[in-house]
């Protein structure tokens, strides 16, 4: 902040610098996968259902404590826009996961890894069809191809078409996504969001194997990508 003072054509200016002090943010890792496109509560007919994922580290242990994380989140978020913008697209996401839990009619919650979608009191094997993934991302690059490595500082996830992460089976198929780092006016906010409203528009195969359609065919998920 520079002040500058004129008395009697005699001018002075001087320059002061003011801290600002900036609360931690903590960002959760969370995992939503829809059963219908765009995350439908439903579509005709056919209730939908969600499945919610955080981490086995993770302090949200339920989800009424995820909702009410985004919902405080949010309004940190709004806080300090005047010095630092998250973006739309962040602030967008943390709404949009906590409306779905709010109302779509089955929602899935795991605490940590799910090797199985459909053991453990959860029904979701075969019904992926819409992703949104937020977490943080520090700027690392993240190699493309199909085996993408685990990235510290980016928040990553593992689909697997088989159960329990089978990558030495018939079926081996995965694909790893990663968010996309959220970068405003220039300036890295640190955040990151992954979404993807439709498997099948375009066609989302496996990494591993073009040509088999990821949509429906998901039995497993990990957090991180290829170790």
């Amino acid at each position: 902040m520079t002040i500058s003072v004129t008395v009697e054509g005699l001018s002075a200016s001087k320059t002061l610098t003011v801290p600002v002090d900036m609360p931690a943010v903590q960002i959760p890792a969370l995992l939503l996968l829809g059963k219908h496109a765009n995350f439908a509560v439903y579509d005709g007919d056919d209730a939908g259902s969600l499945f919610v994922m955080v981490r086995a580290s993770s302090p949200l242990r339920e989800l009424t404590t995820v909702v009410a994380t985004l919902n405080r989140l949010m309004g940190l978020v709004g806080t300090l826009k005047s010095i630092l913008d998250f973006g739309s697209i962040f602030i967008d996401a943390l709404g949009e996961a906590a409306k779905l839990i709010g109302t779509v009619p089955t929602v899935y919650f795991s605490l940590g890894n799910a090797p199985d979608l459909d053991g453990d009191g959860l029904s979701f094997e075969d019904e992926a069809s819409s992703l949104l993934l937020i977490g943080v991302h520090d700027g690392s690059p993240v190699p493309g191809g199909a085996n993408v490595p685990t990235v510290s500082g980016v928040t990553q996830v593992t689909l697997y078409n088989d159960e329990g992460f089978d990558k030495g089976g018939i079926d081996e198929e995965h694909t790893t996504f990663s968010v996309d780092e959220q970068i405003i006016a220039g300036i890295a906010t640190g955040v990151g969001v992954k979404r993807i409203a439709n498997f099948t528009s375009p066609q989302l195969d496996w990494a591993t194997d073009p040509g088999d359609h990821m949509n429906d065919d998901s039995s497993s998920v990990r957090w991180g990508g290829m170790t």
